[in-house]
């Protein structure tokens, strides 16, 4: 063997020993169930607008006080379908109240909440101002931002039998609720609010909400296998009313129609109508 030859294959040997005592760039690691909910949520912001379903179950339970011997729990039903607009801050929806069917449009209410401003109408009436409302469902107008308090989230086995119309994969987590983080993330978003619209002088900084930082609870979130949110469970209990009444809600929400998602899906069916030959195109002769 040649010198020079000899001289190429050592050094050769040399690069692929330093290659392999090169440290390697570590791997992704994986995203922890915490990050992954918080991701699905951040998907469904930037997406910007999405259609919602949602059940309320109020249950009020009377204080345990002499007065209330013999008076039991009562129990609200609230429903609600619309959409849901975040970069405008918009809610436009129609709610069915107890013993109205959502089968019947009559028996519902049409609501409209544009920042914190809210307006309601019979079907085909005049819209009139009535107190903001949303915050006990869809605070900061997004009916996912109880995920702002998840804490404790942890990946479960779903129940495919119960959840067979919900989708055909996804992934469910459960999740304790933090009412103090919860109630820093709306002053948080209401200061960000009124700033932008001049309305906060600089320098002054709002109190968290008083009622959320005693709420304590659980909840569950289905994300699909595009990694959005599709149902959002939460089981609340409220610190007690002034005069002594408990109240709990369950409030679940199923999401579908997200505007990113329906972009996305349309560009995707222009790309492959624009790819066709023309004799392939439909409607050509």
């Amino acid at each position: 063997m040649k010198r020079c030859e000899f001289f190429l294959l050592l050094l050769a040997a040399l690069l692929l020993l330093f290659a392999a005592l090169l440290p390697r760039p570590s791997q992704a690691l994986p995203l922890s169930a915490q990050q992954e909910v918080q991701a699905a949520w951040q998907r469904a912001q930037r997406a910007g607008a999405y259609r919602f379903a949602t059940e309320i179950v109020q249950t009020t339970h009377p204080a345990p006080a002499l007065a209330n011997v013999g008076r039991s729990s009562r129990q609200d039903t609230l429903h609600m379908e619309g959409q849901a607009n975040l970069p405008d801050r918009t809610l436009l929806m129609t709610l069915w109240q107890d013993g109205g069917s959502v089968l019947n449009a009559r028996d519902g209410v049409e609501v409209r909440i544009e920042g914190d401003h809210a307006y309601g109408r019979q079907l085909g009436g005049m819209w009139e101002e009535i107190p903001d409302f949303s915050g006990a469902f869809a605070p900061a107008n997004d009916l996912m931002a109880y995920l702002a308090g998840a804490k404790n989230v942890r990946q479960e086995t779903p129940d495919q039998d119960g959840e067979a119309s919900l989708a055909p994969d996804y992934t469910l987590y459960r999740f304790d609720f933090d009412g103090p983080a919860f109630a820093v993330y709306l002053r948080d978003q209401m200061e960000r609010y009124l700033a932008e619209r001049g309305e906060l002088p600089v320098g002054l900084t709002l109190e968290s909400s008083a009622l959320y930082n005693g709420v304590t609870g659980e909840g569950h979130v289905w994300i699909g296998s595009d990694g959005l949110p599709l149902r959002i469970a939460v089981h609340l209990q409220y610190p007690p009313q002034e005069n002594g009444d408990q109240i709990e809600a369950e409030i679940r929400t199923d999401f579908s129609g997200f505007e990113r998602q329906q972009q996305v899906a349309s560009s995707a069916r222009e790309r492959i109508v624009a790819a066709l030959h023309p004799s392939q195109r439909c409607g050509h002769r």
